[in-house]
This record gives C-alpha cells, sequence and structure tokens, in this order.
C-alpha cells in the first residue's frame, strides 16, 4: 500500500541508524544485524496486503507495488494499446506520440514518459 511507503521507509531509516548505536553498545555488529532484521520483519508483516492490479490499468506508475520479500518493487505490466508507427525526426525537432488508452485517466497533470530505442528492427 503506498500510504505505507512513507512508514515503511522511516522504519528502514531509523534501523539504519540504529545499527551503528546499537553495534557500539553491544560491541557487535552481528548481534546489531540480527536485532535490526527482527525489528523490520515484524514491521514487514504488519503491511497491509496489495490490491491485484485490475484491468484495465495500462502500465501507469500508481500500479507499482514493493514486494518487501524480495526487497524490490513491480508494475503491473498490462500494455498500454498503443499503435507502434516508425517516425523519423531531425534532431532538436519535436515528435508528437498519441495513444488511446481504455480506462479514465485522472483530470490532473500527467507525465508522460516515452522510451526510445533506436536501430531496432
Amino acid at each position: 500500500d503506498y500510504e505505507e511507503r512513507g512508514q515503511l521507509h522511516d522504519a528502514f531509516t531509523q534501523m539504519t541508524h540504529s545499527l551503528q548505536e546499537m553495534a557500539t553498545a553491544q560491541g557487535s555488529f552481528r548481534v546489531a544485524f540480527l536485532r535490526a532484521a527482527e525489528k523490520m520483519q515484524k514491521i514487514i508483516l504488519q503491511l497491509k496486503e496489495v490490491q491485484v492490479c485490475i484491468p484495465p490499468c495500462g502500465l501507469q506508475e500508481v500500479t507499482r507495488r514493493f514486494r518487501c520479500r524480495g526487497c524490490y518493487s513491480k508494475v503491473c505490466d498490462l500494455p498500454l494499446d498503443c499503435p507502434v508507427q516508425d517516425l523519423t525526426v531531425t534532431r532538436g525537432r519535436q515528435a508528437m506520440f498519441s495513444c488511446t488508452v481504455n480506462f479514465q485517466l485522472p483530470k490532473e497533470e500527467i507525465t508522460y514518459s516515452w522510451k526510445f530505442a533506436g536501430g531496432v528492427s
């Protein structure tokens, strides 16, 4: 849940800062890391389960979910329904991209990111 992301970030930050203090007090980084891992495990187990991406959701940042067990994030990988068309543009000139999606877009400002791969057949 993205609402919990800040809390999880704070917990990791606090753990990182306390590792040095714990290691100094205990005289061992091994003990400090074991205790920190136990605390983080408890925090992670209290996180809510994420909702499944329900089509049509497209490839959008808002579908990104953090996978605690693997320590990585993943975006729901349903593709946008965009036609592919070759387009040659002189360097420094503009190109316009158009893409129709089968879901409601938010009314506030939206940022689009396009990736370019030159020389791909």
